[in-house]
């Protein structure tokens, strides 16, 4: 940290902001994509009639060996309240 302090002439608070904004841009970024993601599986399933529930499909992906992130617990929780929560996240 003092390299950085000296490198970059910041102080350890400001560094800190900086990380603490950095890790707030990296979760909305990764909220972002998965919107996109379940809002053209939605929107498939809207065609289709498939009558799928997104939050089982998030907590089938969690048990699965490609996608395993806590994060998908978050999800699954917020679509069994509201099928459409994620599309705030596309709102302008």
């Amino acid at each position: 940290m003092q390299e950085l302090e000296k490198d970059w002439g910041l102080k350890l608070g400001e560094l800190t902001r900086i990380c603490k904004f950095e890790i707030c841009v990296r979760n909305e970024a990764k909220i972002r994509s998965y919107t996109l993601g379940m809002n053209l599986i939605h929107a498939k399933d809207v065609e289709k009639d498939w009558g799928l529930k997104l939050g089982e499909l998030a907590r089938i992906w969690k048990g699965g060996c490609i996608i395993r992130a806590i994060f998908l617990d978050c999800i699954k929780h917020a679509y069994d309240r509201n099928q459409n929560w994620l599309t705030y996240w596309l709102t302008p």
